[in-house]
């Protein structure tokens, strides 16, 4: 939230950057499909040990 007082040090300018926003990398195309890649099968992992987990809590087999 910006205050009043940054406002009027801006000169009543409210185009103000977001502090919150997260920068972009857009580094190379192959780079992103391998960390793409390699973050879907960290989560396809994860999936299965908690489906795993889920049946063994449940009294399933998986």
């Amino acid at each position: 939230m910006v205050s009043v007082q940054e406002i009027v040090a801006l000169n009543y300018n409210i185009d103000c950057k977001n502090p919150h926003e997260v920068e972009v990398n857009y580094s190379n195309p192959e780079e992103l499909m391998q960390e793409y890649l390699e973050i879907a099968r960290q989560l396809e992992t994860v999936q299965n040990t908690l489906k795993a987990e889920l049946m063994a809590a449940l009294g399933g087999t998986s």
